[in-house]
């Protein structure tokens, strides 16, 4: 399905006219977005006009029409004469209820409404090539195949691909595609008319194998005996859109799933405030945001009040002469306001800096898919461009009610524009495609019983972090914690607990954000714990990220496959993952790993369990 512009409109260039119109707008891969992730938004934009066409488009995203949110996306735009082209903007989808619209940039004050996107699950898409003639029917979702990003950073919200066809692929679009299947994508091969697979030339040759069912990477290629026209919906969920093995894929599961009230009622996680986003982000505020000695204030304050009253009557009846009182009067005040203006500036004469925290997924040996949470804290106000290093780059504020001030500027130099306030912090959550540390990380020893892991070591090479705050490995529903023994990482299987247990960890919950600990307010400790410490609390929600989690714990998303053993490690964050130029010298993060194994042959996977009782 296709949304169709309802209300086109025009623009003017330099200094001749080009009409140009929006003509159809995408949202995602089947119109329904992953919430709280970056979307694709694509939306094809004709010029009726013989001159050229320059300009920059606006997206912005508002609670009402007239009041935006977060700041502005723009994106420059170019369409040739008398022909029309595809553009793609990645806006951060936070909810149904948002509204989004779309100017250009010096003609804000008419914007068009688009389309409001649906929430949805990652969507399974049989990718077609819009030039060619199609055949009709078929119960699968569609998506043109000259549409699919150049970047696995804006596919977090696609589950599986379907082809009966190959694609005319350029080099971004492949390596896209393959890194995001090496990565755990599901790739169908359907058959044409003739009842021919496809054939795939260059990079894509992997895909050619005779193998009823293979692996390339941690993603599943299947070979389906049917036509696209001709498969029927029973076919589809068995085959292609619940294939996924273990014992949260049962028919009773997926009933079970589609029930009302199935987030509050499965896991109990979802009834204790599960967010992906806010609790990383209110965390890395406390930890950038100035810090100034309240105590101290707070009592000059009372001070102060004291020396009004009775300071200031005692000394009106004691002095005979008015002019010593106002003598007097003066010279307190100005102690009192040097007193209050040196404890203000305690914290305020720091660098502006940033507190960030990463999930880089290892994509290849020192190539990772990285997201990123930051808070960023200036000490004079001003404009700040915040960027990294990498490919694929997109951006945004993070922003639920508040509009940001600023610009995020899209395409391949992407980055974010925002004027800070002093004294202040800026959210930020970015996705990119980059370099980092080689870890080496290899199997050395693995053994499993009855189909779970009984035994894992695992050494490492010279870029793997020399003291890792935690290191967990995770297989199909159960986590390990790992522990260093001589040159090698190990699990102990007693120490096994169930995955969504784990996450749950009542102890893990951040259930309040003022700063309440067991010692009392932590505002009032003058000694703040290191860094490190606090980082560790972060632990859970980078792991739950990990799995692609946003507002729900799926057992589905964290049941991974038999033969697939993920390690998580949590570390400092090298300079590669910082924020790159000079406007924030001071900067600090976490960075969680994600490196997953496969064994081979796999182990026996666990039998389904039976239908989850009902409460």
């Amino acid at each position: 399905m296709v949304c169709v512009w309802s209300q086109p409109f025009t623009i003017f260039a330099a200094d001749e006219t080009a009409s140009v119109t929006i003509e159809q707008t995408r949202w995602g891969f089947d119109n329904k977005c992953v919430l709280r992730t970056f979307v694709p938004l694509s939306i094809l934009v004709r010029n009726d006009s013989p001159n050229e066409f320059e300009g920059t488009l606006r997206l912005t995203r508002g609670l009402r029409v007239t009041e935006q949110i977060d700041a502005a996306i723009e994106q420059d735009v170019y369409v040739g004469p008398l022909s029309s082209r595809w553009v793609q903007m990645m806006p951060y989808v936070m909810g149904d209820w948002e509204q989004w619209s779309l100017s250009w940039v010096g003609q804000e004050d008419d914007p068009s409404q688009l389309p409001t996107p649906n929430a949805g699950e990652r969507a399974t898409v049989l990718l077609y090539d819009p030039d060619q003639l199609q055949t009709a029917g078929g119960v699968l979702n569609r998506f043109p195949a000259d549409l699919f990003p150049t970047s696995i950073t804006a596919l977090d919200g696609l589950r599986g691909v379907v082809f009966d066809k190959p694609p005319r692929w350029q080099g971004a679009r492949r390596e896209a595609f393959l890194d995001w299947l090496r990565s755990g994508g599901r790739v169908y091969l359907l058959q044409n008319e003739q009842g021919e697979y496809p054939t795939f030339g260059d990079s894509l040759s992997v895909l050619n194998r005779d193998d009823e069912t293979f692996s390339i990477g941690n993603g599943t290629v299947r070979h389906i005996p049917v036509s696209a026209s001709a498969i029927d919906l029973q076919t589809a969920n068995d085959l292609i859109l619940h294939d996924e093995a273990g014992r949260y894929n049962t028919k009773s599961w997926q009933k079970f799933r589609k029930t009302e009230g199935y987030d509050g009622r499965m896991p109990l996680i979802n009834q204790s405030g599960w967010d992906r986003d806010t609790e990383l982000l209110g965390h890395l505020q406390d930890l950038s945001r100035f810090k100034r000695n309240w105590i101290a204030i707070y009592g000059l304050a009372v001070l102060y009040v004291l020396a009004l009253f009775p300071g200031c009557y005692w000394l009106g009846r004691r002095l005979k002469r008015h002019q010593w009182f106002y003598v007097g009067f003066l010279t307190f005040v100005g102690l009192f306001s040097v007193g209050f203006v040196s404890l203000g500036r305690l914290g305020a004469a720091h660098t502006a800096r940033i507190r960030s925290v990463a999930v880089a997924r290892q994509l290849d040996e020192g190539l990772y898919d990285v997201t990123g949470w930051s808070s960023a804290a200036v000490n004079q106000g001003g404009d700040y461009l915040i960027e990294h290093a990498g490919t694929g780059r997109i951006y945004t504020a993070g922003s639920e009610i508040e509009k940001v001030r600023g610009r995020i500027v899209g395409g391949p130099e992407a980055h974010l524009e925002a004027n800070i306030p002093p004294a202040s912090t800026r959210s930020v959550i970015h996705r990119t495609r980059q370099e980092g540390p080689a870890l080496g990380v290899a199997v050395s020893r693995i053994a499993f019983d009855s189909g779970q892991l009984g035994q894992l070591s695992i050494r490492t090479g010279e870029g793997f972090p020399v003291k890792p705050l935690s290191v967990h490995a995770w297989h199909q529903n159960h986590v390990f914690e790992m522990k260093l023994n001589g040159p090698e990482w190990t699990i102990t299987p007693s120490n096994r607990k169930q995955g969504i247990s784990f996450l749950a960890d009542v102890s893990e919950l951040q259930f309040m954000r003022f700063g309440l600990t067991r010692k009392g307010p932590s505002w009032l400790d003058p000694e703040p714990p290191p860094l490190t410490d606090e980082y560790k609390k972060l632990t859970r929600s980078l792991i739950g990220n990990s799995f692609g989690l946003n507002n729900t714990v799926d057992p589905l998303r964290l049941a991974l496959e038999p033969n697939v053993i993920r390690l998580l490690i949590y570390a400092e964050m090298p300079a590669e993952f910082h924020a790159t130029g000079e406007a924030f010298p001071d900067q600090y993060g976490c960075v969680m790993y994600v490196v997953d194994l496969t064994t081979s042959p796999a182990p026996r996977a666990l039998s389904p369990d039976s239908a989850p009782a009902k409460e």
